[in-house]
């Protein structure tokens, strides 16, 4: 998974988009686990982003599997480099 992206256009409201955001969420920890792959990038941006804002996990999915990763950011940025390349190349 990559770092979450910013949505363009200023059609939505932000209560619009705040149940979006959350599935988006969601939806990336659930294919993470699904394909075992890419936990540690969810669960890192997850934990990045929540720094950023000042905020602290209360979602009980991402606290369970958060000790399940070790967040490595040369890893991450490798891994992500490493798909990007892959799909490159398959196109």
């Amino acid at each position: 998974m990559h770092a979450p992206t910013k949505r363009s256009g200023s059609a939505h409201s932000c209560s619009s988009c705040l149940p979006r955001q959350r599935n988006d969420r969601a939806y990336a920890l659930e294919l993470a686990l699904k394909y075992g792959i890419h936990l540690d990038t969810v669960i890192g941006y997850r934990q990045k982003y929540l720094r950023e804002i000042g905020k602290t996990e209360t979602d009980a999915e991402f606290l369970r599997h958060r000790a399940e990763v070790e967040i490595d950011w040369e890893h991450i940025q490798e891994t992500i480099k490493a798909e990007r390349n892959r799909r490159e190349n398959v196109a």
